[in-house]
């Protein structure tokens, strides 16, 4: 869905991801520079699973082994202090 919460960075693409990266809100600019979320299934607006599983989002990154272990790395990092706060 795209989000009218965005108004001050209308330039910027901006997402808003749960805990388990869920895509659940977006910019416009986010639907133009990144893909058109809305028609997406649910089940496939997820940070990860469209970095490994899509070929396109895969082939718009110009050192796509980097940015997947970057993803990798922080998503661990994220997981891990959200287990340790018992109100994530």
């Amino acid at each position: 869905m795209v989000h009218d919460g965005f108004a001050a960075m209308p330039l910027i693409p901006a997402i808003v991801a749960t805990s388990t990266w869920d895509i659940i809100g977006w910019n416009r600019a986010a639907q133009l520079a990144l893909t058109d979320h809305e028609v997406l299934p649910p089940g496939e607006r997820n940070i990860l699973l469209r970095m490994f599983l899509d070929p396109a989002t895969r082939a718009a990154q110009s050192d796509w082994e980097s940015v997947a272990r970057f993803l990798v790395a922080t998503f661990r990092a994220e997981t891990a202090r959200a287990g340790e706060d018992s109100r994530a």
